[in-house]
């Protein structure tokens, strides 16, 4: 039973990572192929390199509110 549990999360993690690629591929179809670049949010949320950052800094949320458009559920950012 643990190792179906362990499995299921594996398998929903995987299954989040893809959908931010393909958000992130959606994106870039509607944006002449390039990555977001939102130095705007950056600077908003407290930019700051990425050496510096603890693991979990709030101000990396950019990418999320750059793809919010092409992703349908904010829960893809956490693995279960």
């Amino acid at each position: 039973m643990s190792r179906a549990k362990l499995k299921a999360r594996q398998t929903a993690c995987l299954s989040n990572l893809r959908q931010i690629g393909v958000a992130f591929s959606l994106y870039q179809g509607d944006n002449s192929e390039r990555f977001p670049d939102r130095r705007d949010l950056k600077t908003a949320l407290g930019y700051r390199p990425w050496s510096d950052w603890p693991p979990s800094d709030p101000r990396a949320g950019w990418a999320a509110i750059a793809l919010s458009n092409h992703l349908g559920n904010d829960a893809v950012w956490t693995c279960p």
